[in-house]
């Protein structure tokens, strides 16, 4: 079923945009930093973990074309990397000092696309927006990474794991924006938004995670360039 979605939500992209040809068409990108976290981590063999949000970079390319006065319909192509310190276990050095024993750092990085309509309110100086569309991502990797702080040996103080089989390949959801766009000239507009992606699909896909929910949910920050084509 996730698969069938994503096909379909990469056609409607392709598709509105061979309809727009007479339309105003515009494409742009960004950098993105995301505060990522997840949520649903409530069973027993989980239940010392934490999901504490970690800031990741990214990047995201659009195509956008007008439908209607003041509305548009986006259609977006993005890479975010998902992490999320899974847990920290502290402990006392022979002096009695609290140190950090052990941190679990799991990343897990995204190509993803997603289809938005966008709603404009303009004003004399600048564009505000809001947008809201369904997303379809793909993991394309995911690592675990161990850090021992305090092991003062240096090759046996970090391990990686690669952990894709935990997860599902596949995450949607939801995307709600807001943003506003800046002109700088009669075809170049500087682009600030703040996204909201809820993902609705378990990621858990094996044992460990089975009896709970698990899903992604990230804040995500991009500032880029809008042009608007001839």
């Amino acid at each position: 079923m996730t698969y069938k979605l994503f096909y379909f939500l990469l056609l409607i992209g392709c598709w509105h945009n061979l309809i727009a040809q007479k339309n105003k068409i515009s494409i742009g990108g960004s950098p993105e930093f995301s505060m990522s976290s997840i949520a649903g981590q409530k069973e027993a063999t989980l239940s010392r973990q934490s999901s504490n949000p970690v800031f990741n970079p990214g990047f995201h390319f659009f195509i956008e074309h007008s439908v209607k006065k003041n509305i548009t319909i986006r259609s977006r192509f993005g890479y975010n990397k998902k992490g999320i310190i899974l847990n920290q276990i502290p402990g006392i050095d022979p002096f009695g000092n609290g140190v950090l024993i052990q941190k679990i750092t799991q990343s897990l990085r995204y190509a993803s696309i997603g289809v938005d309509c966008k709603a404009i309110l303009p004003t004399a100086k600048a564009n505000y927006y809001v947008a809201i569309g369904p997303y379809v991502s793909r993991l394309v990797l995911a690592k675990a990474e161990t850090t021992y702080p305090y092991n003062i040996d240096s090759s046996t103080n970090r391990q990686k794991e690669d952990i894709a089989s935990y997860f599902n390949k596949l995450d949607w959801g939801l995307t709600s924006t807001i943003g506003v766009e800046i002109p700088l000239d009669k075809k170049i507009a500087l682009n600030a938004q703040l996204r909201y992606e809820y993902g609705l699909l378990n990621i858990s896909a094996r044992e460990l995670f089975r009896n709970q929910t698990i899903r992604n949910r990230s804040i995500i920050l991009g500032v880029g360039i809008r042009y608007l084509l001839p």
